[in-house]
């Protein structure tokens, strides 16, 4: 046997994990073992990392010792007993080969929870995502000053917000490094996850750690691994479409998602209108349609999916200032090149590209451009999927110089330039290429697995709004997310992980079908399809004209709220508003029953226009006669003799008027699928 010399050790660690170097010897751990790591007491805790291969390693943290032997690769698994909380100690990992050992400092032991989804999970303590600064301090920013002046240990709250990366491949490692959960640092967490860790601290006096693990516009599929979609047959089927696409050498040449055209999706001809003069102040649009803004262009029959135009002269106030204007949109379905007076002033989205249906548009017009009387907005729309058209509250279309605006809702003039018909709605992992983080599985190679398994406590999750754009795959999202929490409990080697979603926040984006409440509802079955799942909404601390409001403390507080009682058994702690449980039928009446019901009551004018009741044809009418008797609501209608379903806040923006005495609001809910 060759003997290893050794000239030089170093011992140390860094951000991204923990290294010891010799010439012929390196042991790395997983990037989340570092300094100001937190580990979950209470559980068998798993170390791993890699080592020389066949290495003999000696593990040490909190007076416990554990050994392990690296494989033939080079990696290593190790576990440590259950440990209470405490801290702070050292991790420290030795070859008992060579003596190389490295040391991991300031290690708290207590709770961990995992947080992942979407945007709104995603949306950081310190960042106000608002398009348009509004002028004062918005809410956000005070919920960020509130949360760095709480009293509590704050060194105690810790959190790893993972970097956002994607990709067809299986990733072993990660960026991301353990933060104090107070300023400066506070600013950079999901502000969700920071109420909720800040709540459990002051509950559990324990150390509290959030790994965040969120990405913007994703959908669950992407969240899902290949293998939990392949126990779904709809699923299945995207997982093999998608591997033939990868077949595919071009796509791993393009150096950006091209969008790959699938049935129904059409690609843009071309900007015709332009070359008809349609941007031109004096075109002459006396015989196109009129169009209300906001408001879809399909449902008002302007034209199917395809390119439209729409143009609105507008005269300025003498007493405007003569400077650079705004043009603000709230949001323009999917994409568009606007122009004032003819000349372009921005765009936004191109291609196949669906992504920035959302997004609200702000171009600036140079004043040069602003003629004396009559001027004219002119936009260009191409929608290729779902609905088309401009969304948002009627005065956030508008003009803006200065302090002044102008309201530019209203009927606009609309001609269509290239008339698709009505196309069907593209699959939500659309497109399937490399470079899309919604492929199938691309979030759970590059941000989950690598975590795995990790000791956590349980998962908050925020996510469905990239889910609900249809009612239909707002229905299947109910499979969807049991695919995914069971696909992520056989991962983590944890039958019963603790799941707790949260209903999607009320938002008024012109979806007549309300395909979100049908998402709430999956989201609510879910909880009964498998056990240790649970539920808490956020419907009432909703902003009609933004998808990501700005109060994330009510729904971290309703989140911590839900885990006090269900997964630390504190009785005495109310962990969500009252939850349907069951219905009887009294003459012409409906008695609904409910749980976590005490102090049942009624808010707001008119609560009865919440809920609505059905006879045997299934047609929901209003009711007209609400009325709590302890912890039943009873309901009837005129309209309805023999009441057989009811349902109650089933819109995207919902009325919320049922509550218990914690104040939390009921989920919505459809009688029908109990």
């Amino acid at each position: 046997m060759n003997k290893i010399i050794l000239t030089a050790v170093a011992v140390f660690s860094f951000f991204g994990s923990a290294v010891a170097k010799e010439e012929k010897s390196v042991i790395t751990l997983n990037p989340l073992f570092q300094r100001s790591a937190v580990l979950q007491r209470g559980k068998v805790i798993p170390v791993w990392g890699t080592a020389p291969a066949g290495a003999f390693l000696e593990l040490s943290l909190a007076g416990q010792k554990t050994f392990t032997r690296a494989s033939d690769s080079g990696k290593f698994m190790a576990r440590f007993p259950a440990l209470p909380a405490g801290g702070p100690y050292v991790l420290t990992v030795t070859n008992r080969d060579t003596g190389v050992k490295i040391t991991v400092d300031d290690v708290l032991i207590g709770e961990v929870w995992l947080a992942s989804g979407q945007s709104n999970m995603e949306y950081p303590l310190g960042i106000d995502w608002r398009p348009v600064k509004t002028g004062g301090e918005t809410l956000g920013k005070k919920q960020e000053k509130e949360f760095n002046q709480a009293t509590e240990k704050l060194n105690q709250l810790r959190f790893f917000r993972v970097t956002q990366s994607s990709g067809p491949a299986l990733q072993e490692s990660f960026k991301g490094k353990w933060q104090e959960l107070k300023a400066p640092y506070a600013s950079q967490a999901s502000a969700v996850a920071a109420w909720f860790a800040l709540n459990l601290r002051r509950k559990l006096n324990v150390p509290i750690g959030i790994i965040v693990s969120a990405y913007g516009g994703t959908t669950v599929e992407a969240w899902t691994s290949r293998k939990g979609l392949l126990t779904d047959p709809t699923s299945a089927e995207w997982v093999e479409e998608y591997d033939s696409e990868l077949a595919r050498e071009q796509c791993w040449h393009d150096t950006v998602c091209p969008g790959k055209p699938l049935t129904g999706a059409v690609a843009d001809t071309g900007n015709k209108g332009i070359k008809n003069g349609w941007a031109r102040w004096d075109f002459d649009d006396s015989d196109w349609k009129d169009m209300t803004v906001p408001g879809s262009w399909l449902s008002q029959k302007i034209c199917g999916n395809g390119a439209v135009w729409f143009r609105k002269r507008i005269e300025f106030p003498k007493a405007w200032p003569k400077e650079d204007l705004y043009l603000e949109i709230p949001g323009i379905d999917k994409q568009d090149i606007t122009y004032f007076n003819g000349v372009e002033i921005g765009r936004t989205g191109s291609g196949m590209d669906c992504s920035t249906w959302n997004t609200p548009r702000r171009y600036q017009i140079p004043a040069k451009l602003v003629r004396q009387g009559k001027n004219v907005i002119a936009i260009r729309a191409y929608s290729f999927s779902r609905d088309g058209g401009f969304f948002g509250a009627a005065g956030k279309h508008r003009l803006i110089s200065g302090t002044e605006k102008l309201v530019l809702a209203g009927t606009w003039k609309a001609q269509a330039e290239l008339d698709l018909g009505v196309l069907p709605s593209l699959p939500s992992v659309y497109p399937f290429h490399p470079l899309n983080r919604n492929a199938p599985g691309h979030l759970f190679n590059h941000m989950l697995y690598p975590l795995i398994p990790y000791a956590v406590r349980g998962v908050i999750w925020y996510q469905g709004e990239n889910n609900a754009s249809t009612i239909g795959e707002a229905t299947a999202y109910r499979r969807k997310m049991m695919t995914l929490i069971s696909d992520w409990r056989y991962r983590w080697e944890l039958r019963n992980l603790p799941f707790i979603q949260v209903q999607l926040a009320g938002f008024d984006h012109s979806n007549n079908a309300q395909s979100w409440a049908y998402l709430r509802e999956s989201q609510r079955l879910v909880c009964r399809d498998l056990p240790e799942v649970y539920a808490v909404s956020a419907a009432d601390a909703g902003d009609a004209h933004d998808i990501h409001p700005q109060d994330k403390k009510t729904v971290g507080e309703r989140l911590s709220a839900c885990a006090l009682h269900h997964v630390y058994h504190q009785a005495q702690t109310v962990p969500s508003g009252p939850q349907f449980s069951g219905w009887s039928r009294e003459g012409n009446m409906l008695k609904l029953f409910f749980k976590y019901a005490d102090g049942l009551e009624l808010r707001g004018p008119h609560p009865e226009t919440a809920f609505e009741i059905a006879g045997s044809d299934g047609i929901f009418h209003p009711a007209e006669r609400v009325k709590v008797q302890g912890e039943t609501v009873v309901l009837s209608a005129s309209q309805v003799s023999l009441p057989c379903a009811a349902r109650y806040a089933w819109k995207n923006l919902p009325q919320c008027v049922l509550y218990n005495r914690a104040g939390f609001p009921a989920s919505s809910f459809n009688t029908r699928n109990r």
